[in-house]
Formats: C-alpha cells, sequence, structure tokens
C-alpha cells in the first residue's frame, strides 16, 4: 500500500523517478505527504495571486 502511494504521488507531482529514492516506508509516506503538502501550497499561492489582480 505504501509502495502505491509512493508511485502515485512520485508520479502526479513529476517529481520523477531519480536516483535519490527513500528506502523505507516512513520515507515514501513522508515524501507523499510532502508532495501533497507542496501541491497545496502551490493552488494557494497562484490563487492568492490571482485574486489580487482584479
Amino acid at each position: 500500500m505504501i509502495d502505491a502511494l509512493y508511485f502515485s504521488s512520485v508520479a502526479f507531482s513529476t517529481v520523477g523517478f531519480g536516483d535519490f529514492v527513500p528506502c523505507n516506508p516512513a520515507g515514501k509516506l513522508f515524501l507523499s505527504f510532502q508532495v501533497f503538502v507542496s501541491s497545496i501550497h502551490l493552488v494557494t499561492f497562484f490563487s492568492l495571486l490571482l485574486n489580487k489582480r482584479r
């Protein structure tokens, strides 16, 4: 289950499948969480930026 979550988050975020990958389930969960939070921050930033232009 953790591998599926990790694979989905890496593929969705286009982070890539590079040379540096987490070796244990905790690292995979942390990276998946970081990708999710980063996506939310990016969407929030652009939403605030576009709302200020109006």
